[in-house]
């Protein structure tokens, strides 16, 4: 009996209750082994084994037919059939195979100590059948709408106490069907994920393959008001993806390889090191990436995630291939080339078509050279013609050295500068700087569907910085047209490719021909110079919402001035008032006429249009145009009413100019216009 007396210590030590009987010829025991907590908190409870025959063989006792009983578990309570050994402190169960949820399962339990290490092997297990055995144990496993599927799975996994240890796990899904926010359709999914466990933190590795079927995941990232989600489905091959990732024990998360494998739309791989949590950062880092179908590409990884944003909606295409190589925090290379790639955003605010060649961007001090060119672009409305762009880089920076002219219609774009400054930074650039050829105005004003315009427009872009999804302009923006100059003064455009940009800036006009302006208009013909300024002009969405707009003929102009009947009864129909005695008698019969004053001004706030004239008018209203020069016969024009809704407006003088139609400006009489909001 003393070998029993040992057996018993040595079992009460491991916390383990033991029971030891003789039988006819042999031996029987009884193990109260306790409960087997598993990570992610599943538990085996109450477990207990009996076994009829026991052989005792030195220090050993083995029991080649025993019967594992579990009273608590996620599949409820268990019966199963296994062989045992005990030796000094450490037991071995080992599982016979066993029906479970129309499949097979073998296991296998060493405990020595507080160290437990299982094995488990699974083979063609109906998942739905083993959720709705789990459903009770596992309420997270229970509210996914599984309908079907089977797993094989091969388990080996060392636990010390209650805390996980190295783990590895192996297997295959088939055939799995899932609803839900995450879902599956008839997929097929191979994995092979490991655990070890160092002093300071963890390893972890893992392999998924998507080898058949289709999967739509939900990261769980929250944009906006939108949770995005990728589509995957198998069609030129299995969609595989490798991680290799670290956990220090202050919580840190760490990236050292990934890549992903998606036959047919892209390749991407990652080496290096990348903290993840608790903030992204790259220390060390080379990055990879390729695909041949950038219309796939994007609809499938970018879209979801740009979705609500100025670029989630775009149609791509081409070929892309970009490296990038991150040293010590800072980007030391990135090369991009493109093979007839092309972007043409949804909504009409730019578009690239044909775009070739590529972009060489380097930390180091001898210049690399790169060239990019494409065959169409666009700006909104504005058609931009085949270009050509040759670069030099150094140092982080990247300079255009050689530009080819855009046509811009029948005019052309003309760049003296333009350099990437600070890439890879959030003080990062683009700085431009040239001049605009003469453009036809005919052909501008057709494309952005307004009334046709005489002659041409011709400019000098100073400085033109961009960053921030902001355009600012240092120094002055000259235009010249219509034999004068328009000029913007501090433009700030923000926002610029969201659905909503906003600009403001301050517009001086100086010496506008009026006959230039009107000769191509139904409106009528007005001889003179134009002057004036439009001060605190703010456009969202490149609309109007506030400005304070004069323009009047200077005190000094040196051209004589003349109106055309049909440009009286015009302006008189813009005032709402009268335009002296054309109605009838024999004046109305007189081509043109002599003036001595034309102004017209308007201040708009919240979507009304306050007007104002050359001078006001006693008892209400103001003058349009006042008699003047040396010749009768003379008219003057006066305006009844002080305000007009801005659309109104617009839509009046679009009518004035296409026809004869007649709009009414609110004659009621307003005491102030409201201060507008700064």
């Amino acid at each position: 009996m003393s070998m029993i007396r040992g057996c018993r210590a040595v079992v009460l030590a491991a916390g383990v209750a033991c029971g030891i009987a003789p039988a006819a010829g042999d031996f029987s025991l009884s193990l109260a082994v306790g409960d087997l907590l598993l990570p992610n908190g599943i538990r085996f409870g109450a477990m207990r084994l009996d076994c009829g025959s026991l052989v005792l063989d030195g220090d050993t006792l083995v029991c080649p037919a025993a019967r594992l009983t579990i009273g608590e578990s996620p599949l409820g309570r268990l019966s199963l059939p296994l062989s045992a050994r005990v030796q000094g402190g450490r037991y071995v169960l080992d599982a016979a195979e066993f029906a479970l949820a129309d499949g097979r399962v073998t296991a296998g339990l060493t405990v020595e100590g507080d160290a437990r290490h299982l094995k488990a092997q699974l083979r063609d297990v109906d998942l739905a059948l083993l959720q709705a055995l789990a459903r009770r144990a596992l309420p997270d496993l229970a509210a996914v709408d599984l309908s079907a599927g089977h797993v094989d799975l091969e388990l080996d996994c060392e636990l010390d106490g209650t805390r996980p240890g190295n783990c590895q796990a192996r297997g295959r899904l088939r055939a799995l069907d899932v609803a839900g926010a995450s879902s599956a359709e008839a997929a097929t999914i191979a994995f092979d994920l490991e655990q070890r466990v160092r002093r300071d933190g963890d390893d972890w590795r893992g392999r998924l393959v998507l080898e058949a079927g289709t999967l739509y995941l939900e990261p769980g990232v929250q944009i906006g008001t939108l949770t995005p989600g990728l589509l995957l489905k198998v069609e030129d091959g299995p969609i595989a993806v490798d991680v290799v990732a670290a956990r220090a024990r202050d919580g840190r998360v760490s990236l050292s390889h990934a890549q992903l494998e998606h036959p047919g739309v892209a390749t991407i791989r990652f080496d290096g090191a990348a903290t993840l949590l608790p903030a992204p950062a790259w220390r060390e880092a080379a990055l990879d990436f390729s695909t041949s179908a950038l219309a796939r590409f994007y609809a499938i990884y970018l879209q979801p995630l740009l979705l609500g944003s100025s670029l989630g909606s775009l149609s791509a295409s081409g070929r892309l291939d970009a490296s990038l190589r991150v040293t010590a925090g800072t980007i030391a290379r990135l090369d991009v080339d493109c093979v007839a790639c092309g972007f043409d955003d949804d909504a009409g605010r730019f578009a690239i078509d044909d775009l070739n060649g590529g972009l060489r961007l380097h930390a180091d001090a001898a210049p690399l050279a790169s060239a990019l060119r494409w065959g169409s672009a666009s700006v909104y409305r504005l058609a931009l013609g085949p270009g050509r762009i040759d670069w030099a880089s150094s140092r982080g920076q990247l300079q255009a050295v050689a530009w080819q002219d855009v046509a811009i219609f029948d005019g052309a774009l003309h760049l003296d500068q333009v350099r990437l400054e600070d890439f890879g930074s959030t003080r990062m650039k683009l700085v431009l700087g040239g001049r605009i050829d003469p453009i036809t105005l005919s052909s501008l004003t057709a494309s952005f569907g307004w009334p046709p315009l005489a002659g041409q427009v011709s400019g000098t872009i100073p400085t033109l910085t961009i960053s921030r999804r902001r355009i600012s302009v240092d120094g002055d923006l000259d235009i010249g047209v219509f034999g004068g100059q328009i000029v913007l003064r501090d433009l700030r455009l923000t926002d610029f490719i969201s659905a909503v940009p906003r600009l403001r800036t301050d517009v001086l006009v100086q010496g506008l021909d009026l006959g230039q302006l009107t000769s191509t208009f139904s409106f009528g013909n007005i001889e003179g110079h134009l002057d004036g300024e439009v001060r605190d002009l703010r456009l969202e969405a490149w609309q109007p919402v506030s400005f304070d707009a004069y323009l009047a003929t200077p005190a000094d102009d040196d051209l004589p001035h003349r109106i055309s009947r049909q440009a009286v009864n015009n302006l008189s129909k813009l005032g709402a008032g009268t335009g002296g005695p054309l109605a009838s008698g024999w004046l109305s019969l007189i081509p043109s006429y002599s003036f001595g004053e034309l102004g017209f001004g308007c201040r708009l706030i919240n979507g009304v249009c306050h007007l104002r004239g050359v001078a006001d008018v006693p008892g209400g209203g103001f003058k349009l145009l006042t008699r003047g020069g040396l010749l009768p016969p003379w008219i003057e024009i006066r305006g009844a009413g002080e305000q007009i809704a801005w659309q109104t407006l617009l839509d009046g003088v679009e009518q004035i100019a296409q026809g004869d139609v007649e709009f009414e400006v609110n004659v009621g009489r307003q005491t102030a216009p409201p201060k507008e909001n700064q």
